[in-house]
């Protein structure tokens, strides 16, 4: 029982790339995080539509740091199903910084995104 317990809290882990205690933001409502804590948002996507998120402003490098960001397919078996672009970020020292995210097509400079987030935090002590 104690195995099936540890491969349940490793999975999430294994699948999003971070350790089971890392911190998801999932609002874009104000989240709070620790200085010095990892934290993830987990945003869905198509990678087969050729639209991904991408920083549509750079991150102020005082209050986070950047760990990682990739691609992780969805579970379904169809052509074209969509996924989910996982970033990891570290919260660095107190204060109020915004990760604002643009949904779109890289290649297409003169479009306006086909979504946007904007992810407000309050990084605490």
């Amino acid at each position: 029982m104690k195995r099936i317990i540890i491969i349940y809290w490793l999975i999430p882990g294994l699948l999003f790339g971070c350790a089971p205690h890392t911190k998801r933001i999932d609002s874009v409502d104000i989240s709070q995080v620790k200085s010095g804590e990892n934290f993830i948002i987990v945003l869905e996507s198509n990678s087969t539509t050729g639209y991904s998120w991408e920083l549509s402003q750079p991150l102020d490098k005082n209050y986070i740091a950047l760990i990682s960001a990739k691609y992780v397919p969805g579970q379904s078996k169809l052509i074209g199903a969509a996924g989910k672009e996982v970033w990891t970020f570290k919260a660095l020292k107190p204060g109020k910084p915004v990760i604002s995210f643009s949904y779109l097509r890289p290649w297409e400079k003169d479009e306006q995104p086909a979504d946007k987030k904007e992810f407000r935090l309050i990084i605490r002590q």
